[in-house]
C-alpha cells in the first residue's frame, strides 16, 4: 500500500510540474490573438485590392499609350497619302456608299425594335 502511495504522490508531483511549464493564454491574450488575426486577414485582402487597383491602372496607362500611339500613325500615314483625283472620287463614293447602307440598317434596327416592343 505504500509503495502505491509514494507512487501516486509522485505522478502527481510530476503532473503538476508538468502542467506548471504549460503555456496559459489569459482571456485578453486570446482576444489579442484573435484580433491580429483578423487584422492580418483583413491585410491579406486590402493587398489583394492594392494588386488589382495597381494592374488596372496599368492597363489603362498601356491602353492609353496604344491609343495615341495609333492616333499618331494615322495622322503620318494621312500626310504621307497621295491620292489621284480618281482614287478621291471612288473613296468618296464608297463612302456615301457605306454611309447609306449604315442608315438603312438603323432603320430596319428601329423597325425591328418598335415591332418587338423595346
Amino acid at each position: 500500500m505504500k509503495k502505491k502511495k509514494d507512487l501516486f504522490e509522485r505522478i502527481e508531483t510530476v503532473l503538476q510540474k508538468f502542467q506548471k511549464n504549460l503555456p496559459y493564454l489569459s482571456n485578453a491574450e486570446i482576444n489579442m490573438k484573435e484580433t491580429l488575426l483578423s487584422y492580418e486577414e483583413k491585410l491579406k485582402v486590402f493587398e489583394t485590392s492594392l494588386d488589382q487597383i495597381k494592374k488596372k491602372l496599368k492597363h489603362q496607362k498601356d491602353k492609353k499609350k496604344d491609343s495615341i500611339d495609333g492616333i499618331s500613325t494615322t495622322k503620318s500615314d494621312m500626310n504621307n497619302l497621295n491620292l489621284t483625283e480618281t482614287q478621291m472620287k471612288h473613296v468618296k463614293e464608297l463612302l456615301l456608299q457605306e454611309g447609306d447602307s449604315i442608315s438603312e440598317l438603323l432603320k430596319s434596327v428601329s423597325v425591328i425594335k418598335k415591332q418587338i416592343g423595346l
